[in-house]
């Protein structure tokens, strides 16, 4: 008689897998865990505690287990710390205001930061989010001097657009009316996303053409 066998597993499945399971263990958890914590009736800065303990504990298991940073979870570490900062001086209207482009603001820092390192943000995030195979991403990085050239450039672009989106948006939150300031700031925030992805796509399909 066949025996039965399981259908296999399409590698679109397994792709789908790989940014699913760090984006939820590195995003998602600790954000759950302060939102739990939040929602039980903990202070709120104790709940932001709570879930950075949790990034900075997946941080270290990254540094001990493969000797390099774990890059969602330092940037979810950052985030919750920005976040528990910005709480501590919370209730100013226009401090709330400025506080929505700290995430902006810590993603165009460590990008720009990420250039003064081995290998820029982009190398990274390109390779997690569209499930590049390590040796031959690392084969590449090290055999073409264009191919850094473009990550490096990806990440000054992006890491300067969000860094200059959040220094507007604050400036903003302090200058201008409270009403007219909470409308401005996230339509700011689109205006820069939609830039900047779409300078990407012209960036990346004119080195296609190139190449």
């Amino acid at each position: 008689m066949p025996q039965n066998s399981s259908p296999p597993v399409s590698s679109t499945s397994l792709r789908l897998l790989h940014i699913l399971i760090p984006l939820g263990r590195d995003i998602l958890i600790p954000y759950l865990i302060y939102y739990i914590a939040y929602k039980s009736g903990i202070n709120i800065q104790l709940a932001f505690i709570l879930g950075a303990i949790w990034s900075a504990i997946m941080v270290l298991l990254s540094l001990i287990r493969k000797r390099q940073l774990d890059g969602l979870a330092l940037f979810m570490l950052v985030i919750m710390i920005a976040s528990l900062v910005t709480s501590l001086i919370a209730g100013n209207p226009r401090i709330m205001v400025a506080k929505e482009s700290v995430i902006s603001g810590v993603l165009g820092i460590l990008s720009l930061a990420s250039l003064a390192s081995k290998r820029p943000a982009f190398f990274y995030l390109i390779q997690k989010f569209f499930s590049m195979n390590p040796e031959e991403w690392e084969k590449r990085w090290d055999q073409k001097a264009e191919f850094r050239r473009v990550l490096r450039l990806m990440s000054l672009v992006w890491g300067v657009g969000f860094t200059v989106e959040a220094i507007v948006r604050i400036v903003i939150a302090f200058t201008l009316p409270i009403q007219t300031s909470i409308i401005l700031s996230p339509i700011l925030m689109y205006i820069a996303i939609i830039v900047l992805v779409l300078w990407t796509r012209i960036y990346a399909k004119k080195r296609r053409s190139v190449d």
